[in-house]
């Protein structure tokens, strides 16, 4: 996992200038209605956070190894150091919540959300924290998940990751630019989603769907990943479902709509899971597989398999017997 890229704009003109010729990382988040800007630069190979409003200090903080990722919001700023640690400040004095978190590898992306604190090493592992400081000091931290982030790798085709986030639940999100063989099934970009029940990474959205993906914030996920991937490739579904490229992958191609479908009800989100049940049903009318056509007609009812399936089985003319025969069927179960 790359890690997040320095600033390499100029920080903000109200903020503190950086000591020259250092490595600077920046972030901000509204504070007693005011900007407040954190900065992390290197000194004598420590790190050192200086946070400023409206051009004045407001505090200074140091950490024994540089910084590697840093992120602020919800009245906390966390530093992600070198060494594997990762540091939750407060972000009106910039002391520490609690002692240092300890995950091994240097932190690449880190996100927050309420009290949740998400970390993605640069080893692909995944932490999340649940943090409350209203709780006696030894009992502040709890560990909400510990996973790897592989398995969306692969998903992307080895892709970078390039923006996460913890919702208010604390269910991390990543958002992946796609490589190799992910582009034609997925687009430039993926959003997959951590389901803990499952221990799996779950594809929420890509840039091929045409629905919106069920929250806010992986739509902001998606519009991320598909920025910085906007020099790659972004095969659309109508490519995906014509010509040689159905008749080459299939199979595949089946698989990965099969699998968006369960994702889409996994997540109890209507509008998606009715539009990969009908681009999945396309794609089995197309080809004329007729178990996966009786096993979704099964899976469906009625209701739903006429809606959804039905209509995909009436626009391929070769496929109104086998149209006919559900209809009979259904009939004859009356």
């Amino acid at each position: 996992v790359a890690a997040a890229p320095a600033v390499a704009a100029a920080p903000p003109s109200d903020a503190v200038p950086p000591p020259a010729d250092t490595t600077l990382l920046t972030t901000s988040l509204k504070l007693d209605g005011r900007e407040l800007h954190v900065q992390a630069t290197i000194a004598d190979g420590r790190a050192v956070v200086v946070a400023s409003d409206q051009g004045q200090r407001r505090w200074r903080a140091t950490a024994p190894a540089p910084a590697a990722a840093l992120t602020a919001g919800f009245e906390r700023v966390v530093v992600g150091g070198a060494d594997g640690s990762v540091r939750i400040l407060d972000a009106a004095c910039g002391a520490l919540l609690i002692p240092p978190l300890l995950v091994g590898a240097p932190p690449a992306r880190l996100a927050l959300h309420s009290q949740y604190v998400l970390c993605v090493s640069v080893d692909a592992g995944v932490r999340v924290w649940r943090v409350d400081e209203s709780k006696a000091p030894d009992q502040r931290i709890t560990n909400v998940a510990r996973t790897s982030a592989s398995p969306a790798l692969r998903v992307a085709g080895g892709g970078d990751i390039v923006n996460a986030s913890v919702d208010a639940k604390g269910v991390p999100s990543l958002g992946l630019a796609c490589k190799g063989d992910a582009l034609s099934r997925r687009g430039a970009c993926v959003v997959c989603a951590y389901d803990e029940k499952a221990d799996a990474w779950l594809e929420i959205a890509d840039a091929l769907s045409s629905s919106l993906p069920p929250s806010p914030s992986t739509t902001g996920l998606l519009v991320d990943a598909a920025r910085q991937a906007s020099d790659r490739d972004a095969t659309t579904a109508a490519d995906l479902l014509s010509g040689d490229a159905l008749s080459r992958d299939a199979d595949a191609l089946c698989a990965c709509l099969e699998a968006k479908v369960l994702c889409a009800e996994r997540l109890g989100s209507a509008s998606d899971r009715d539009h990969w049940v009908s681009s999945y049903a396309a794609c089995l009318a197309a080809r004329g597989d007729r178990r996966r056509i009786l096993a979704l007609n099964t899976r469906l009812g009625r209701a739903d398999a006429e809606r959804l399936l039905f209509p995909a089985l009436a626009a391929e003319g070769k496929r109104h017997a086998l149209l006919a025969e559900l209809r009979e069927t259904d009939r004859m179960e009356d």
